[in-house]
């Protein structure tokens, strides 16, 4: 195993201790040898995506419109603050990404995705 991956998997034990649900990879790193970036996801229920972002719906509209507010920027910086420390950590150009359970469902149906913690 490639020692960015196993750096990968430490990083991705780690946040989950923060997000305590789990942390997925998806996209092309699960299917190409030497992917553009490396997209991971976690999946939060909607009680707790609320509690960090504020409400789904209106975030839900303004993501797919690109009328971008509070919110969406509150849910940007987090994205890039996992961004910038899973860089940092494993060497990898990592996409961090963290969406309400019930948009995964709705966007991100029947894709591949691997648990890696």
């Amino acid at each position: 195993m490639l020692p960015e991956i196993i750096k990968l998997k430490q990083w991705a034990k780690q946040i989950k201790k923060i997000w305590r649900h789990p942390i997925y990879l998806v996209g092309s790193a699960l299917h190409k040898a030497h992917p553009r970036d490396w997209d991971i996801r976690v999946e939060l229920p909607a009680a707790q995506f609320r509690r960090l972002v504020g409400p789904i719906r209106g975030w839900e509209k303004k993501m797919n419109n690109g009328k971008w507010e509070e919110t969406e920027q509150r849910w940007s910086n987090i994205c890039v603050g996992f961004w910038h420390n899973g860089c940092d950590k494993t060497g990898l150009n990592i996409d961090f990404q963290f969406y309400p359970q019930s948009y995964c469902k709705k966007n991100f149906k029947g894709l591949p995705k691997r648990k890696l913690a």
